[in-house]
């Protein structure tokens, strides 16, 4: 059976199409292959009835939209000539072209390129011709991938920048040896944006909200790499990015060192485990579109069952009269794993409260704490490079803002400029709140008024308070055991928090009632108020106390030596 031969549409009607990809491909431009499609019909006679422009797209991309809509609309137009610049702007893998070719051609369409020779469909020579054409275009999308890719890893292996923007770091030039004068580019230290990571990761680790940093960062007029706003996944990405504690990734290659560190690795472990006590706790009301009155269950995450070591977790019921009751449950029982009845709530957060309000009753407790908050404050404050960084952003601020009415003083008014005005003046107030707020940080770090100020903020502490509550809490308490008769709570003090298993505890407990007897609540038994407190932590090791709070309002506490 002969081959079917083509046959043209009898019009002068033309449409042309239009690609470059996202390489720099100057004379494949848009506008370019325009003025030369349109040259081309004007010298033959044809008239250019539609035009699909694809723009910043691969040629391997048979998705392309305005690729697909001309093949869809080429039967119903029928123009005589599709034109092109070059074979390989329709497309560039071989298979897809002969598909897309056998479209075009099937609806009597011609196809003619302005800088490759017409090639008729019908002669042998032709076909041989543009067989070898396609298989170029292929090979040419082919060869570049490989060559891009091996100077991609070549760059990553030696640690130069990819094209890959990473918030707090910018580039900067670096000579290459031997290479005539040649820079690659390198990662370097942002001064303004490098201070903010650091002050994330700090927040965050001290328990201050994703959603409230996100605010702090968008209201100070902070933009991602990408100039949008900060948002929960791209402030998890910041946070477990490796890269921070100067780590090289690019693909599969990791280069230790590679890049100037922002993070300490205590600190970034801090926020891992950060994430992983927040992923068992319930969702805030808010955030599940229930009503903001719906209380929190601010002890999920540190509460865990007694017997079978299981966390504990908020749940809701409501009884026959319809009023609603809230408990703690044992993940366990849920599924029916574990007999430890659901506490009430109100019963197990008001114990949890009466402890530390008992502990922070003793002078000489919150003397000492107050005394390593305070040094806390100061480690974490006394660094002026967070506030160097607001302070440049402020300036920069002002100078736009300051151009901006210059310009309408000129008679240059537009809504544009008029929105800019506004947004650079919001920013410019969130920065100076910002600012003032980092100065008295650092001016309570720097003197001796912090010791005081602590002091007096823990000996009032208002318990419901949320954040109050949240920082004490936090800070003091390292695990909650709940048994049928008793709950055990332990608490930590020092600047490594030891963790103590239920299983080291209860073993520990007979030598501690031997040791102590039968201590009741012993306010001085806590900390020795002349230890040396230089580095903030205890010269014998970590202090672990545990108190074991029974249904009959009666205390015991066991302190253990947790080296």
């Amino acid at each position: 059976m002969s081959k079917k031969q083509f046959v043209q549409n009898d019009n002068n009607m033309a449409i042309a199409y239009y690609r470059f990809s996202s390489h720099a491909q100057n004379e494949q431009s848009i506008d370019q292959q325009r003025e030369l499609a349109e040259k081309y019909a004007e010298e033959h006679g044809l008239t250019i009835v539609k035009e699909y422009p694809d723009e910043a797209l691969s040629g391997r991309d048979d998705t392309r939209p305005q690729y697909q809509l001309m093949l869809s609309e080429i039967k119903t137009i029928k123009p005589a000539v599709l034109i092109l610049w070059k074979t390989d702007r329709l497309g560039r893998d071989r298979y897809d072209l002969l598909i897309a070719k056998k479209i075009i051609r099937d609806a009597g369409c011609s196809i003619e390129c302005v800088a490759e020779p017409f090639l008729d469909p019908n002669d042998p020579t032709s076909i041989f011709i543009e067989g070898m054409l396609d298989a170029q275009a292929e090979y040419y999308s082919a060869n570049l991938t490989q060559n891009v890719m091996r100077g991609l890893n070549f760059n990553a292996k030696n640690c130069y920048y990819n094209g890959v923007k990473v918030f707090g770091y910018t580039t900067e030039d670096l000579p290459i040896t031997g290479k005539g004068g040649r820079h690659k580019k390198v990662y370097a230290l942002d001064p303004v944006t490098s201070p903010v990571v650091r002050r994330v990761f700090e927040d965050f680790a001290k328990g201050k909200p994703l959603q409230e940093i996100i605010d702090d960062l968008n209201n100070q007029g902070l933009r991602t790499t990408k100039g949008g706003l900060f948002n929960p996944n791209g402030l998890r990405h910041i946070l477990m990015n490796r890269m921070y504690l100067g780590e090289y990734h690019y693909g599969g290659v990791v280069v230790p060192d590679g890049v100037p560190r922002i993070i300490p690795d205590d600190l970034f472990e801090e926020v891992q485990k950060r994430f992983v006590l927040n992923k068992h706790k319930p969702k805030a009301p808010e955030a599940r579109n229930l009503e903001a009155t719906e209380p929190r269950f601010w002890l999920t995450g540190k509460l865990f069952c007694g017997e079978c070591k299981e966390s504990m977790q908020g749940i809701s019921g409501t009884s026959k009269s319809g009023r609603i009751h809230y408990y703690y449950v044992c993940k366990n029982h849920r599924k029916h794993k574990c007999k430890l009845k659901p506490v009430r709530k109100e019963f197990i957060e008001w114990t949890v409260i009466e402890i530390l309000r008992e502990f922070l009753s003793d002078q000489g407790n919150l003397a000492s704490l107050a005394v390593d908050v305070s040094e806390y404050a100061k480690r974490m404050h006394s660094d002026d490079t967070y506030l160097k960084s607001l302070q440049a952003e402020l300036a920069q601020a002002k100078k736009e803002i300051k151009n901006i009415v210059d310009a309408i003083k000129q008679g240059l008014v537009s809504k544009a400029l008029q929105e800019s005005l506004t947004e650079l003046e919001t920013k410019q107030d969130a920065l100076s709140d910002a600012i003032d707020t980092e100065k008295a940080k650092l001016a309570l770090a720097n003197n001796d008024y912090g010791i005081k100020h602590y002091f007096e903020m823990y000996a009032k502490a208002d318990f419901e308070d949320d954040e109050t509550r949240r920082l004490i809490f936090e800070y003091f308490i390292d695990k909650i055991y709940v048994f049928e008769d008793k709950l055990i709570v332990d608490m930590f003090y020092s600047e490594n928090h030891v963790e103590v298993s239920l299983d080291a505890f209860l073993a520990s407990e007979e030598y501690a009632k031997e040791s102590i007897k039968d201590l009741k609540f012993n306010k001085g038994a806590v900390f020795d108020q002349n230890a040396d407190r230089s580095t903030n932590s205890n010269p014998i090791g970590a202090i672990c106390f545990s108190w074991i709070f029974y249904l009959d309002n009666s205390y015991e506490m066991f302190v253990l030596n947790c080296l």
